[in-house]
């Protein structure tokens, strides 16, 4: 049984995510190359930021919700360790052979669809507890992500494997632009955050202001 008190714990390694994503979008690197390899140097490291997600939702899958929710978060948990291993590997600058390449551009396919499943957990576990104010933000973030970051990234993936090809954004002063778009849908988690762990602390509210509390959830 899933306690309101299960919730307000939640926050804390939501906000591990938070934080631990911010430092995977945000960028600052130097490189250091010679003879076609090297070494790659991040500031705002991505790996401590796998770290934090990595250890977040190990807290997050040990809510006694249901076994669907423990797959779900189960698998999303194996994303990360691989996202981690893909980020230690991004420190070192070499030609990569065409079968990495392709296995990259696959996990990169898992990363979006954890993303989305991990939000659809949030909304579901949220439900659950009959927190209806939450569930809406934590919908909301769904379809930001799914708009934001979900579909044209994994479109641009499938092209790449399909053409063979590796898939670089090189988009100069754009990439201003497109990290502020990254991070209209996670704002949007860290306000979803904030409500969730709200709510659980006010009264329970009624199934009849969210219609589709009872209908089964879409991932």
């Amino acid at each position: 049984m899933i306690l309101r008190e299960d919730i307000v714990h939640a926050a804390r390694p939501l906000r591990q995510i938070f934080w631990g994503t911010l430092l995977v979008l945000l960028d600052v690197t130097f490189s250091l190359t010679y003879g076609g390899g090297g070494f790659r140097f991040d500031v705002l490291d991505d790996t401590l930021g796998m770290v934090l997600i990595i250890a977040a939702v190990a807290r997050l899958r040990g809510i006694p919700v249901d076994s669907y929710y423990v797959a779900r978060m189960g698998f999303i948990r194996w994303v990360a360790i691989l996202a981690l291993s893909e980020s230690i590997l991004d420190h070192f600058i070499f030609a990569q052979p065409w079968l990495l390449t392709f296995l990259l551009q696959i996990l990169g396919i898992a990363k979006i669809v954890a993303s989305l499943l991990f939000l659809a957990c949030m909304r579901d576990l949220c439900l659950e507890t009959m927190l209806i104010e939450a569930a809406r933000r934590w919908q909301t973030t769904l379809t930001l992500f799914l708009v934001f970051y979900g579909i044209p990234f994994g479109l641009l993936l499938i092209v790449a494997m399909l053409a063979g090809d590796s898939f670089h954004i090189d988009a100069g002063p754009g990439m201003l632009l497109i990290v502020l778009l990254f991070l209209v849908p996670l704002v949007s988690f860290f306000g979803a955050t904030l409500t969730m762990a709200r709510s659980a602390r006010m009264p329970a509210m009624g199934a009849a202001a969210w219609p589709y509390v009872n209908a089964p959830s879409v991932d």
